[in-house]
């Protein structure tokens, strides 16, 4: 199996368990407040990423990093984006939500050839500039047939805020992974979602029920 074709094949698997992921979310989303839900979703990933580095022999050496300074900025921008798409699921369907989502991609795809200088030949810049109209087709209507109101309007900002703060976490984990285990990337990631998290503790935290436990 070539590189290439393992990465698509992951990339697949990871877009399948996002998008559980997220509907699990949506149904949280009226009773769990956003701090709560970042927190149990970043807490718990942390259990696979430590057995997972302990099963290739890289805990705790695995997550030795020359490069503290990228994993920071990368942490704090996928953390940011984390926030701002559970809080839009709050506000939007998550239809409007997910298809403003698509954004993240074609904003990466721009990102990667500014700031990593990698070719983009014209056949993906075309890609590109469809797939941002395409986004554009899709939304529009969907916002004319909603109800547009202060809620939505706040939905919709939060989802494109998500949107750009994905694409540059997305170039960072691609500057990472050049040089860091992927496991280490995931770890410190997951480490920073859980304790911004925590840290909104003192903000309504609720009680959960057996239900929303096991979504959670």
């Amino acid at each position: 199996m070539s590189s290439e074709f393992k990465g698509i094949a992951l990339r697949i698997g990871a877009t399948a368990f996002f998008t559980l992921m997220v509907v699990f979310i949506k149904f949280l989303a009226d009773t769990v407040p956003v701090g709560q839900v970042v927190f149990y979703r970043s807490a718990f990933a942390l259990i696979p990423l430590v057995l997972y580095l302990m099963l290739t022999r890289e805990f705790p050496s695995g997550l030795r990093t020359k490069r503290p300074g990228s994993h920071v900025l990368r942490c704090l921008l996928g953390c940011m984006a984390m926030f701002a798409s559970f809080a839009s699921l709050k506000f939007l369907p998550l239809s409007h939500a997910s298809i403003i989502g698509y954004l993240a991609p074609v904003l990466a795809v721009a990102l990667a050839a500014v700031l990593l200088r990698e070719v983009v030949s014209n056949a993906r810049w075309f890609g590109v500039i469809f797939g941002l109209i395409g986004v554009l087709i899709l939304v529009l209507p969907s916002a004319t047939a909603a109800e547009v109101d202060r809620a939505y309007l706040i939905g919709v900002g939060l989802a494109f805020a998500m949107a750009v703060l994905t694409a540059g976490a997305k170039i960072q984990i691609r500057s990472l992974a050049l040089t860091e285990n992927a496991g280490a990337i995931a770890f410190y990631f997951a480490l920073t979602c859980t304790v911004a998290g925590l840290a909104t503790i003192g903000f309504g935290w609720v009680t959960p029920t057996w239900e929303q436990l096991g979504l959670l």
